[in-house]
């Protein structure tokens, strides 16, 4: 039997990179044709033009027809779903999805959208959107929520529960294993990109009471972004820099190896200014598989993935002082800790793998386009 064709359509290159993105592409049981931008421009991951087309770039279309309207575009790129024979279009983040929901439904192609954050949270997101994406969800096959929070966040924002459906992340069992917080050292890990909505400079405050109290305690930072000058700082304005081991980017494998390695699991996850969010964190989400207690916030989807007391702890957000004690709870019992992720492994195991992630999204792909059929 044929494969179904789907595209998998980012808004930029830079999202490909993306754990969770790389995931859909590589493993959805369909023929994936991956492609960035948001409707009319569209390149592949090399940053060769695939729509309008090689030959005519989207830079000679635009100085031709400036004022081409958003109908006429929509009714260029159906015609390229059809002429393609693509069964759907997967839209990764909500504005790729509302870039193309109008070719989708003028060549009867299911669109699916899948959320993953900011696009269901920032403000400045919300309000460029709020027409797009009331229209979206009418035209809609399937849009993916990744947390609780998320779910209810697209219900309030009048997502209809028809096509919306709730899949959590999930990750590789066997990539993300072995960890033994009871013998390791007291070395915390944390991973991610260091922006408002990951609060690097609460978590090196946080981390200031551990360090006081237990100097053999480490905190191992992986990521770069925006924020890192400044956590570097604040690490050293706390007297604690040399308890801190800012990383920069890793491997998935190095980041595997340090999980295996450390005691724990840190994040503080907050809402930022622009009402960026979370939706549910795949580190943390790793962190568990791999057998780690994590102490974080009761932030997002994180709830979804810790539970407070058995798999780790959470605190509210910018409890600074009750995340730092809750972190040297875990550097002065490491009989705790492996009690504790072990628990989160054995849950992770069962509610959080990528098999059940991709097999619940590839089931609502599969029923939207036979319901298109």
């Amino acid at each position: 039997m044929k494969r179904k064709k789907i595209i998998v359509l980012t808004p930029d290159r830079i999202s490909f990179d993306s754990s969770f993105i790389k995931a859909h592409i590589e493993g959805l049981p369909f023929e994936t044709i991956p492609i960035c931008g948001l409707g009319w421009q569209l390149t592949n991951r090399n940053g060769r033009w695939v729509w309008p087309s090689a030959k005519y770039p989207g830079e000679m279309i635009n100085k031709i027809m400036p004022g081409v309207s958003g109908k006429v575009r929509s009714s260029f790129f159906a015609r390229y779903l059809k002429k393609m024979d693509i069964d759907g279009v997967l839209a990764e983040y909500g504005p790729a999805g509302a870039s193309v929901m109008d070719a989708c439904q003028l060549a009867g192609k299911p669109l699916f959208v899948h959320f993953h954050g900011s696009d269901a949270y920032k403000k400045e997101t919300l309000k460029l959107y709020s027409a797009q994406y009331s229209r979206m969800y009418s035209i809609a096959s399937g849009l993916v929520a990744v947390s609780s929070a998320m779910h209810q966040q697209l219900i309030d924002l009048g997502a209809p529960l028809r096509c919306l459906h709730l899949n959590r992340y999930g990750v590789d069992p066997d990539r993300f294993c072995g960890a033994s917080p009871e013998h390791s050292p007291p070395v915390f890990a944390a991973v991610g990109r260091l922006v408002e909505k990951k609060a690097p400079h609460l978590m090196m405050i946080a981390f200031s009471r551990v360090a006081e109290a237990h100097p053999g305690a480490r905190l191992k930072i992986v990521g770069d972004g925006p924020l890192l000058g400044p956590a570097k700082r604040t690490a050293e304005a706390l007297g604690i820099d040399g308890q801190v081991d800012f990383l920069g980017p890793q491997t998935p494998q190095a980041v595997s190896r340090l999980m295996k390695e450390a005691r724990g699991f840190v994040q503080h996850s907050l809402v930022a200014e622009t009402g960026d969010s979370e939706g549910t964190p795949l580190a943390v989400i790793e962190a568990q598989m791999a057998g780690l207690p994590v102490v974080s916030t009761y932030h997002a989807g994180i709830p979804d993935v810790v539970v407070n007391g058995e798999t780790g702890y959470l605190v509210p957000e910018a409890a600074v002082d009750e995340m730092g004690d809750r972190i040297l709870q875990l550097a002065r019992d490491p009989e705790l800790a492996g009690k504790m992720g072990r628990a989160g492994r054995e849950r992770a195991l069962k509610h959080f793998t990528l098999e059940r992630h991709l097999g619940e999204l590839a089931q609502m792909i599969e029923d939207g386009i036979g319901k298109s059929n």
